[in-house]
Order: C-alpha cells, then sequence, then structure tokens
C-alpha cells in the first residue's frame, strides 16, 4: 500500500508553472532563453579566468605575457566587464553568469543551477504555442545579429568555444500550466504575441544593450502577469490579474505609495493560498487512491484519524525533514483536541491540511520562493521597486518600464491597441491598453478601465479596498504625464492632449 503525500514544494511548481521555486537573476532568464532558441552556448571557463589572480591568468590569457605591460590591461578589462557583463558570482568572485552579447557567452555547463531552466519557460511556454511558427524565426533571427554588433561580443566571444547544449531535463511546466488553463492560453496567443511582434519593431533600431534590457523587461513583464493570473486561481472564486502601481517619480503621494504596497502584498500572500490549495489536494489524493486513509477522514474518532502520521512526503530522504514536520505538527494537534466530543470529518481533513501546510511553510520554502519570482519578474520589467535590500517592495512604474511601454505602444499596430479612444496613439488609450493586457492601473478617470472594475467588484474586493481615493489617483495620472515629457516618449498639442511618441 502507498501511503506517500504529494511534495507540496512539486505540486505548487506544477500548478504556477515554475520551473524551479529557486532564486534567480532576471538577466540569466534572456540568456537561457537565448541559448535555448539558438540551440548554442559555449565554454566560458577561459573567459571566467580573467577573474583570476593576474599574475596566474595572464600567461594563460595572454600571448608574450609581459607583467608589467599586459597586468594593468587585464585588470582595467576586467573593471569594464564587473560593470558591464557579469550578472551572477561565485563566493571567491568569479563570474558564473555573463550578459548574452553573443550565445557563446550562454554557459553549458550548470544549466539548471546557474540557470534555473527559466529560458524554458520562455521558449516553450511564452513563445512555443501553435501558431508562433513566424514569431519564434523572426526572434531567432533576431538573436543571431547580437554576437557581431557588440565590441564585447566581438572582443570575447573567441574565447568561448561552442558546445553542444545539454539534454533537456524536466518539460516546461509554464507551457504545461498554459495547455491546461483556458484563459491563460488565450492570453498567450493574443497578448504575448502581439506584444513580441511590436517588440521586435520597436527594437530594430536600439542597440544591443538596449534589445536585452527591453527583452528582458518584457520576459519579466509576461512570467509576472502568467505567475499573477495563476495565483489569482482559487477553488471556488478567480481573482482577475489587477493591481494600482504608483508613477516613480519625485513626491510621489503616500496615499498611492501606500496602494501600491498593499496590492503588491495582496499578491505576494496569493502564494500561500495556492500553497493551502495543493495541501488540500494532496490530502484529497491520498485517501481517494487508499480506503485506510479515507476511513481515517470519516470514522469519526480520534484515534482513527491518527492514521495520517502514517503518510510519507514524496521525495525519499530529501523530503524526510517534511514528513517528520507532518507527523510531529499532526500528532500534536490532535493531542491538543483530543478530550474534545468526536471530530467532524472536515476537521480531521482541516487538521491534515494545516500539518502538510506547517511541513513546506517555511522560511526558504515554496511559498517564499513563490514571492521572490513575483518580485524578481516585476523588478526584471521595472513595475516593483524600489531598489534596495531594505526597501519595502510596491508596485510602481520606473524608467525602464515607462520607455518600454511606450515603445511597444507606439509600434503597436493600431488596431490591437485595447482602447475605444479615437487617437490610438494617445496616452489615455495607452491607460487602457495597459490595463487590459496586464491589469496595471493608474488612474480610475478612464471609463472603460472603471466600467470592468465595476463588473469585476466581487472578485476584486480585496484589492480595491487598497486603491486610493480619485484625488491621488489623478495625481499619479499627471506624475506620469510629467515622466513621458521627461523622457521625451510623447508629443504634445495641448494640455489635454498628447500622443506616444518614440524620436
Amino acid at each position: 500500500m502507498s501511503n506517500e503525500l504529494d511534495n507540496l514544494t512539486e505540486s505548487v511548481q506544477r500548478l504556477l508553472g515554475l520551473q524551479q521555486a529557486q532564486t534567480f537573476s532576471p538577466e540569466d532568464i534572456t540568456a537561457d532563453a537565448m541559448g535555448r532558441l539558438l540551440a548554442t552556448r559555449g565554454d566560458v571557463s577561459r573567459l571566467q579566468r580573467i577573474w583570476d589572480p593576474a599574475a596566474e591568468a595572464g600567461p594563460n590569457l595572454v600571448a608574450g605575457w609581459d607583467d608589467g605591460e599586459h597586468r594593468p590591461v587585464l585588470h582595467a578589462l576586467r573593471r569594464v566587464l564587473d560593470a558591464s557583463m557579469v550578472v551572477q558570482r561565485r563566493n571567491d568572485g568569479r563570474p558564473k553568469s555573463f550578459l548574452p552579447f553573443a550565445p557563446e557567452f550562454v554557459g553549458a555547463e550548470r544549466v539548471s543551477t546557474i540557470y534555473r531552466d527559466l529560458g524554458r519557460s520562455v521558449v516553450e511556454g511564452l513563445w512555443g504555442r501553435p501558431g508562433q511558427e513566424e514569431l519564434r524565426t523572426e526572434v531567432k533571427h533576431r538573436l543571431e545579429t547580437w554576437g557581431g554588433r557588440h565590441p564585447l561580443g566581438l572582443l570575447l566571444a573567441p574565447m568561448c568555444p561552442t558546445k553542444e547544449p545539454p539534454e533537456d531535463g524536466a518539460p516546461s511546466r509554464l507551457k504545461e500550466v498554459i495547455a491546461a488553463d483556458a484563459q491563460l492560453r488565450g492570453w498567450v496567443d493574443n497578448v504575448v504575441t502581439e506584444d513580441w511582434n511590436a517588440w521586435l519593431r520597436a527594437s530594430e533600431s536600439l542597440s544591443v544593450d538596449e534589445q536585452i534590457e527591453t527583452m528582458t523587461g518584457l520576459i519579466g513583464l509576461h512570467l509576472h502577469t502568467c505567475l499573477m493570473r495563476r495565483l489569482g486561481r482559487g477553488r471556488d472564486q478567480t481573482v482577475p490579474a489587477c493591481y494600482f502601481v504608483a508613477v516613480d517619480a519625485s513626491g510621489v503621494d503616500p496615499a498611492c505609495a501606500r496602494a501600491a504596497y498593499n496590492c503588491f502584498g495582496f499578491w505576494r500572500e496569493r502564494a500561500g493560498s495556492a500553497l493551502q490549495f495543493a495541501a488540500e489536494q494532496a490530502i484529497e489524493k491520498l485517501a481517494g487512491q487508499e480506503p485506510e486513509f479515507r476511513r481515517a477522514l470519516d470514522e469519526g474518532t480520534w484515534q482513527a484519524a491518527r492514521y495520517w502520521a502514517t503518510a510519507k512526503i514524496q521525495g525519499g530522504r530529501r523530503a524526510a525533514r517534511a514528513t517528520e514536520e507532518f507527523r510531529q505538527s499532526f500528532q500534536n494537534s490532535i493531542d491538543e483536541r483530543a478530550s474534545e466530543t468526536a471530530p467532524a470529518k472536515e476537521d480531521v481533513l482541516e487538521l491534515a491540511v494545516a500539518a502538510l501546510v506547517n511541513a513546506f511553510d517555511t522560511p526558504s520554502g515554496v511559498a517564499a520562493k513563490v514571492k521572490d519570482h513575483l518580485r524578481g519578474y516585476g523588478r526584471a520589467a521595472g513595475i516593483v521597486g524600489p531598489e534596495g535590500r531594505g526597501s519595502r517592495k510596491r508596485y510602481q512604474l520606473d524608467e525602464r518600464a515607462i520607455g518600454l511601454l511606450a515603445r511597444l505602444h507606439a509600434h503597436r499596430d493600431p488596431d490591437r491597441v485595447r482602447s475605444f479612444d479615437d487617437e490610438r496613439r494617445s496616452v489615455d488609450a495607452l491607460l487602457d491598453d495597459i490595463f487590459d493586457r496586464y491589469g496595471m492601473v493608474i488612474t480610475r478617470e478612464r471609463e472603460s478601465v472603471n466600467t470592468r472594475l465595476d463588473q469585476e467588484r466581487g472578485a476584486l474586493a480585496p484589492l480595491l479596498r487598497h486603491f486610493p481615493a480619485e484625488q491621488p489617483m489623478r495625481d499619479n495620472r499627471a506624475r506620469l504625464d510629467r515622466r513621458l515629457d521627461e523622457l521625451r516618449l510623447v508629443r504634445r498639442y495641448s494640455d489635454a492632449s498628447a500622443v506616444i511618441y518614440i524620436p
């Protein structure tokens, strides 16, 4: 007889479409996606040797090494690369990963550890739908140009011989979630595809550095929205992807800052709801498979209920701590209530679920990592900040996000702009469009936004109570107008009329 409960780390990852519930660097998502799409990676070990002590590395890197002449040059090169190319470092200071100025800079070793296999979520999830073949081809052609255009790519790529990409591991969880979730599938097929076609046009004249930055931002925005849409799903009611976002500028209204912080907090705490849902499914699954566990739920005695303490958690030795924590927590709960009247079925189920959640709800557990993903995707997109380890994160648009959204809007097919505004390039149309696509709310002055929020008021009630009053939201819109002017992203015809304009 099997007495194993599903491992909630795996269950939550499958539920939310996360490849690995681990910390990551946003730029590495772009690099891993590049390596997978082009099926090209490099041996970066020789490039990493630039960070060895110069006396050791120099003779192996520079022909005719002269310590007095070449050591300062090697140090200067290292400073340049530290500032412009290194993404992750080892404890000894040597780089683990680099910006993908050329495909050879995407390492072929320890892919699942360094890159967390996150490129699979992009290539197989966001770009992997039927009907996206032409899009994948165009993105591939764009990435192929990077190596021949960037000075560091031309200089250093010869140090990184190409290697066969490693064999793929587990299938893309995001791809599986998209295939099974009709609403998410429709969003990817339409919004994501339209966005990447707009990005291809918008980024054509940008430098490689700018293309990497905007690609990373758009990947982060899409993955953030995918995760939010999955976090919003519940057993009885779905919370639509929606949040108030403050515009990052001087003099942010405290009401807007507080609302943006509370909205971000709401979506972070949905990670706990996902863990709870996965635990309920795991208990019900085992009870459905094994009659003894079903009897322990239904018999109506505390003694019978103790049978659940015999359950193990899948994962073998790696799950031993979680198994012990589950058993101890469940037994303690039974002991505390053993003197009470006979339990109802719901009582035993509730205690078993709570004990299973407790076994996985640790500071480094899956729920905490889901929160890291939400924050990391948002930071990549420029919609979560401010920067700084001790700062309280909130939804806020920084300069990168404003620039990305404006560029996409300016290069989008006017018929694809999701607004009833007659001028599809207007700032008003932009406000409608980013709400429809990503759930961003700058202000409730727009009729289309306000109508949708009122229609979804029941499901959105926990979020709407955090939104600021009308005047702070009008001020938030005014800050966006000022930032667009300062970044020279609008052409203004009057105080009330402005269109997105990219020189």
